[in-house]
This record gives structure tokens, C-alpha cells and sequence, in this order.
């Protein structure tokens, strides 16, 4: 039995959409990425409710969406990283991960991901850029 839709919006996806930036900056680097032919995922630990904005965004530049409450692990699991890895069908030292925390970093780091720990936008234009001249 298929339960419906509440009517009433959730209340914390109401929240997460009042509180949530979003960096068109970095956005339009990703954008750029994927249209020289990289693969982009997007791996996020999140609830149910924040699936439809997401999904209202429509970032068409992602080829993979990988979403903790679907998979059922969150980051820092390294399953999360491997799931992800697997949908791309790519090799770890051929990605690049970035995140604003430093668990997360690290255990991408512990199974062969490269990585950027997100400060800001400059910052992570300077890193990627020596990431992808190597």
C-alpha cells in the first residue's frame, strides 16, 4: 500500500529550504566540470523531507545523486563513499571529494579519494585546480 503525500508541507524541509545556500560560484564550477566531460556526483547526508527540494533544483549537472536516507548510511561511513564510487563506476584516485567537514574528509581520504576540505569558494578553486593539473 502506497502511503500518500501529507498535504501540509514538512516543516523541516520548510526549514532546511529558509537556511540552505546556495553557492552559485562553486555551482557554476561543477557546471563547467561537466561539460568537459568529468563525472559529478552528489553525496549528501540527508533527510526524506530535503529530497523534494533538491529535486525541485533540478542540478542536471549531477550524474549520480546519492542520498543517505535512501542508501542508509551517512558520512563518515566508508559505505556511503563505496556506493557512491560504484554508481559513478569509477576508481577512487580518479575522484575528487570536497566537504566543509573534516570527518568527512577524512575518511573519503582513508580509502583513496582525493580531497578538498571546503573553506570557501576561493579556496576550493585554488585546490581543485592543482587537483586537476596532477
Amino acid at each position: 500500500m502506497k502511503v500518500p503525500k501529507p498535504s501540509i508541507p514538512s516543516l523541516l524541509s520548510e526549514a532546511f529550504k529558509s537556511v540552505y545556500s546556495e553557492k552559485s560560484d562553486v555551482l557554476s564550477i561543477i557546471s563547467s566540470l561537466k561539460g568537459k566531460g568529468y563525472k559529478i556526483a552528489l553525496l549528501s547526508n540527508t533527510e526524506v523531507p530535503m529530497l523534494d527540494y533538491f529535486h525541485e533544483k533540478k542540478y542536471g549537472f549531477f550524474d549520480v545523486k546519492v542520498f543517505s536516507c535512501i542508501e542508509g548510511v551517512i558520512k563518515p561511513d566508508r559505505k556511503i563513499y563505496e556506493i557512491t564510487l560504484k554508481k559513478l563506476g569509477v576508481k577512487p584516485e580518479e575522484v575528487v571529494f570536497v566537504d566543509d567537514k573534516e570527518e568527512n574528509v577524512k575518511a573519503a581520504q582513508d580509502i583513496g579519494i582525493n580531497t578538498i576540505l571546503f573553506k570557501n569558494s576561493e579556496q576550493f578553486k585554488k585546490e581543485l585546480f592543482l587537483l586537476l593539473k596532477e
